[in-house]
């Protein structure tokens, strides 16, 4: 009934307990519920008490993942890392588990500003993943790539994305937005301005359509304040070029 805060309750009382025969599953639970609720700190308690108590190789999967997960909304990448590679080495389940932890340790590189380690993580993400991590993983590198004035390579990065994680909408959306941020950064305006536009009228996720709004104001007040800082004879010599 998503009841959490009675949930946690009971689950914390049963918790007290280290011989009931659930112990391992009550810790899940606990931690899994601690997670969804950002406590992240308390998330780690229980996840650690779950990889103490797990009784087979799923629950066992099951803490190194949450660990990793809590690790790196705390901004302890490095303790996130020990649990992804921990999952790459001795733990993943099937490809799905295997494609997130690789995928962390791509992001955990990125946000110290490793660029170059966190391209590489990317990459190898890439080489097997076709699930939504590898859609994930496909958007950061283009993003790093853009970030690196790399704009051609990163728009051809993104097209590969719009074509491989199709089934994707959120990071297909998400690509189309960093492609208009290329064209804009290469002064193809008109071609932001299409590629924006045409989220708007067509795209089935709102807050990319509203994303897109928001890009094509700012694109307009961009050319509004060019017009009035440019000298009133270069305004009269384009007008006649439009005309």
């Amino acid at each position: 009934m998503e009841d959490f805060s009675w949930a946690l309750s009971l689950y914390e009382l049963l918790a007290g307990d280290r011989n009931f025969i659930l112990a391992s599953r009550v810790a899940g639970r606990a931690a899994d519920i601690h997670f969804r609720l950002g406590n992240y700190e308390s998330a780690v308690r229980y996840y650690h008490q779950l990889e103490r108590l797990a009784s087979n190789k799923v629950e066992q999967y099951n803490a190194w993942a949450g660990l990793m997960d809590s690790f790196f909304q705390l901004t302890r990448y490095d303790s996130s890392d020990v649990y992804a590679r921990t999952i790459l080495e001795r733990g993943a389940l099937n490809a799905g588990g295997q494609n997130k932890a690789s995928l962390y340790l791509g992001k955990t590189a990125y946000l110290r500003g490793d660029l170059e380690t966190a391209k590489d993580e990317f990459l190898n993400t890439l080489n097997t993943a076709q699930d939504e991590y590898g859609a994930e993983a496909k958007y950061l590198l283009a993003e790093i790539q853009y970030k690196q004035k790399a704009y051609k390579q990163s728009y051809e990065t993104l097209l590969g994305l719009s074509e491989d994680f199709s089934a994707y909408d959120e990071w297909v959306g998400k690509a189309f937005l960093l492609m208009a941020d290329n064209f804009i950064a290469m002064n193809e305006i008109f071609q932001a301005r299409a590629t924006l536009q045409s989220l708007v009228d067509n795209f089935p996720l709102q807050s990319v359509r509203d994303a897109a709004i928001t890009k094509l104001e700012e694109i307009d007040r961009a050319e509004r304040e060019r017009e009035r800082m440019m000298p009133s004879d270069t305004l009269e010599i384009d007008s006649l070029q439009t005309k």
